[in-house]
């Protein structure tokens, strides 16, 4: 249900908009539990396969709730930067060489051969069923071998001139730190 704006324009205030239900629901959940009032649209935008349809939802808030719902949900106060200046590349991050990232594509996608991945770098528990690990070697062009436990514990080999890449990769993804 869309929130009657038309006899007060400033009554309601989207503060919150996306495709997801399950973000959705989190959302009026974060807000249900600071207390705050709040109205969801759900509109339908196209159809996709298997005669489904995709939606789009909007969370409405009141006017006078709106910086707490914005908290609530995590979006900060009014000092924070723009979305735009969080994906800026620093001036200091030096150019990409081409040539240099050219020789590492041709060389990934040479003929490799598993058993020459002898250097463990990491491991993951078994109740750790991401792909995150397997995702980041492969975006940095570094190819992988996987030993699982019976337990369901994964460990990662590597090649010997790929180690310093890799066991940085696993501390990034261990400590949710950017690159060093």
């Amino acid at each position: 249900m869309v929130p009657d704006t038309q006899p007060n324009e400033d009554r309601f205030r989207q503060v919150w908009d996306g495709d997801d239900e399950t973000d959705c629901v989190e959302a009026c959940r974060d807000l249900q539990k600071a207390g705050i009032k709040y109205e969801v649209s759900q509109l339908p935008v196209g159809l996709s396969g298997r005669m489904g349809v995709d939606w789009k939802f909007e969370v409405y808030v009141l006017s006078t709730d709106y910086e707490r719902a914005r908290a609530a949900l995590g979006f900060g106060g009014e000092h924070d930067e723009p979305a735009d200046e969080a994906f800026k590349i620093p001036a200091d991050s030096g150019p990409i060489d081409p040539i240099e990232d050219s020789k590492k594509t041709a060389a990934y996608l040479k003929r490799w051969r598993p058993e020459e991945a002898v250097v463990e770098v990491g491991s993951q528990g078994a109740s750790d069923e991401s792909s995150i690990v397997e995702m980041s070697l492969r975006e940095n062009l570094i190819h992988y071998r996987v030993e699982a436990s019976k337990a369901g514990a994964r460990t990662y080999f590597v090649h010997p001139s790929d180690e310093a890449r890799a066991r940085e990769i696993f501390r990034e993804i261990k400590t949710g730190d950017p690159p060093a």
